[in-house]
């Protein structure tokens, strides 16, 4: 007997396209857009409503207690419980629940376990704890060139203990400052907007990105996310921004040269961290690794701050210490350093991604999710709002408004599905065609197969209702049952859409094959086109939108009535 197999064809194994790729950051830009368009208007709210105060009055809230990296407590509820805690909120409501309802993952596909099935919760810990003694290492080893240039040889030991202004912290300063970084820096960050990035936003770039690319993309984000939000203690995001890039010297006290060497430390930092993320698929890890930096470094300059009254070069000993700590550590271990030589090898992995795509990508998410914002942030905030023209707020809101609606609609419509192993069978269960890309088993064990359970469940509903799909991992199968033959497709998920295109071209099959005895004609040598035709169009269709024709009348007036009734309220 000859029967036509279509094999798998040697490509780069990939789950994406340009376009998959596209959606995906309008996805992740769209919840970074909806998130901090909230924050931005409960941030307003807690102004208007002078909500932001001090505790004690005499205690934290000092005008000298420190910015907000010394532990302003104004500054510290607003970045800490309303942006990070409202980042996290939306990113499990809106990018969590995407992830689990379109794609089928679990917790523990997201990254929430303890354990993984190659790392325990002690192995994950010590890892953690290595790469964070690392992370303080590399700190340094940016930090004091860069504090020694900006200061001189006089002044580079600051960045060993909590100093201003040529003097060591007070007590009252210092203890704002340790409580910083201890709580928000060592609990409160890693737990809310790490969980955010290492969660939903980089297991989402891994899936349509290769992991290099994945890598540098989420470290990326991160990175602007860090500077945008959290270096820049200044509502007037966007004009700072632009201030940095393009006039420094107007600002008055910034340093180049920290700030931007901040900026390596946190790339290779999270670059490092997103690596072992990858490693071992648990949070456990670089939430560890985060903890222990930035608790490591809290903790290095309180106890000099305390046990000095100068600053001297024995302030270098808890680095030392640390150094001679993680050297002694990789010749016992060396496996719990792997994440770094994994990161440099993750470089490589790019294939499939141009520059042109990747500046694309960046640039859409920037764009979306932080100036789009940010602009929403300076017209709430702006001191001389009043010398506005009446229309630009309420203009901008509008805007804002129709991109929400818009990226909702793409983001949620966007389903795409293709075929990839199809199979014809007859009523016997007789092999006709297939083309077998996901199932490495022979035709006739798959046909025997799927017989058996045809027959089971005809018996089962008396012949009333018949099987029509089957969950296989995060693939669909579907049943289609002819009056001779029976259709077995592979595809992504099933999707109205992309059933109806199969079920029109078996249909059509069925039309052309009425009378002919198919398993002899083939059985004899005897070739019937049709069937050939049948497998290799079915295997090429594919569907990426499904989008039901009320739902296209619901957004298009939503789309044009919201922000105009928005507009319009501003306006009267």
């Amino acid at each position: 007997m000859t029967n036509a197999v279509f094999n798998k064809k040697d490509r780069m194994e990939t789950e994406a396209d340009s376009l998959d790729r596209l959606i995906l950051i309008l996805e992740i830009s769209f919840i970074f857009l909806l998130s901090f368009t909230i924050i931005a208007l409960v941030d307003a709210a807690f102004e208007g409503l002078n909500l932001y105060h001090p505790l004690a009055e005499e205690y934290l809230g000092q005008p000298n207690v420190g910015d907000l990296r010394g532990g302003n407590f104004e500054e510290i509820v607003r970045i800490t419980f309303v942006l990070n805690g409202l980042l996290f909120v939306s990113s499990l409501i809106f990018g969590v629940w995407i992830r689990r309802v379109r794609d089928g993952w679990t917790w523990a596909d997201l990254g929430y376990t303890l354990k993984t099935p190659n790392f325990t919760f002690y192995d994950l810990m010590k890892r953690g704890m290595a790469l964070g003694i690392l992370s303080i290492l590399i700190f340094y080893f940016f930090m004091v060139p860069a504090f020694y240039l900006e200061f001189g040889k006089e002044g580079y030991l600051a960045i060993f203990a909590y100093s201003t202004e040529n003097r060591l912290f007070t007590p009252k300063e210092l203890n704002a400052s340790y409580y910083f970084g201890i709580v928000e820096m060592g609990f409160i960050w890693p737990l809310s907007a790490g969980f955010f990035f290492f969660s939903y936003t980089y297991t989402s770039l891994k899936s349509k990105f290769p992991v290099g690319i994945a890598n540098i993309l989420a470290t990326l984000f991160y990175v602007f996310y860090l500077i945008f939000f959290f270096l820049i203690p200044n509502r007037n995001k966007v004009s700072m921004f632009r201030a940095i890039l393009f006039d420094p010297k107007s600002i008055e006290g910034f340093s180049p040269i920290l700030f931007w060497s901040q900026v390596i430390v946190f790339l290779i930092v999270l670059y490092i961290n997103f690596s072992s993320f990858e490693q071992t698929g648990s949070i456990v890890l670089p939430f560890t690794m985060n903890f222990v930096f930035n608790v490591g470094l809290t903790l290095i300059r309180a106890g000099n701050t305390l046990a000095f009254e100068e600053l001297e070069m024995l302030m270098w000993l808890p680095v030392i210490l640390l150094a001679i700590i993680a050297g002694v550590w990789w010749s016992i271990s060396k496996k719990d350093f792997s994440t770094v030589r994994l990161a440099v090898l993750q470089l490589q992995q790019y294939k499939g991604i141009d520059l042109r795509e990747f500046l694309i990508s960046f640039l859409t998410f920037i764009t979306l999710s932080f100036f789009l914002p940010g602009l929403v942030y300076e017209l709430l905030f702006l001191n001389n709002r009043e010398e506005l023209a009446r229309w630009v707020i309420p203009t901008v809101f509008a805007i804002e408004l129709g991109i929400l609606l818009l990226f909702s609609f793409v983001v949620l419509t966007y389903l795409p599905s293709k075929s990839h192993d199809v199979l014809l069978l007859t009523k016997d269960g007789l092999p006709l065609a297939s083309y077998l890309d996901k199932f490495e088993t022979d035709e006739f064990l798959i046909s025997g197969f799927f017989t058996a359970i045809s027959s089971v469940d005809f018996e089962l509903s008396e012949g009333k209702e018949r099987l029509s799909t089957i969950k296989r991992g995060n693939k669909e199968i579907l049943v289609e049952e002819g009056v001779n033959t029976r259709l077995i497709v592979m595809v992504d998920r099933d999707i109205p859409s992309l059933r109806q295109k199969i079920v029109e071209a078996y249909r059509k099959f069925e039309i052309q094959a009425a009378g002919q005895d198919l398993g002899t004609m083939i059985a004899s040598g005897n070739k019937f086109q049709p069937v050939q035709d049948l497998v290799e169009t079915i295997h090429s269709l594919e569907t990426r939108f499904d989008i039901p024709q009320p739902i296209r009348w619901a957004v298009t007036v939503s789309m044009v009535i919201g922000p105009f009734m928005v507009l319009l309220n501003g306006l009267l």
